[in-house]
């Protein structure tokens, strides 16, 4: 019995004492916890849509290569009909009508 009595060291109202006072240290500590877990999903998620915006703007981008590329070969199809000599000859349809 004097093993007992002597590990006894703190009575209910001192271990209290100190887990209120360790709950009132945690109460600032969780709230910035939270704030910062908050602000990483917010960064995380504005990452997730940039990265899903710039991925669009790759596709438009291709988009208007290709249209750029296609427009220059009608350029220079357009040309080359246009250098050719055009027939002058008196059966020739100059209205463009086909009668």
């Amino acid at each position: 019995m004097e093993i007992l009595n002597t590990l006894y060291i703190a009575n209910f109202e001192d271990i209290m004492g100190i887990g209120i006072g360790a709950l009132a240290m945690m109460i600032p500590i969780v709230a910035i916890l939270s704030h910062h877990q908050q602000k990483m999903a917010m960064i995380m998620r504005d990452n997730h849509l940039a990265q899903g915006n710039s991925d669009e703007v790759r596709v438009l981008r291709d988009e208007v290569v290709n249209l750029r590329q296609q427009m220059n070969q009608f350029a220079l199809a357009l040309d080359d009909l246009k250098s050719l000599p055009r027939p002058t000859g008196a059966g020739s349809d100059q209205s463009g009508t086909g009668s």
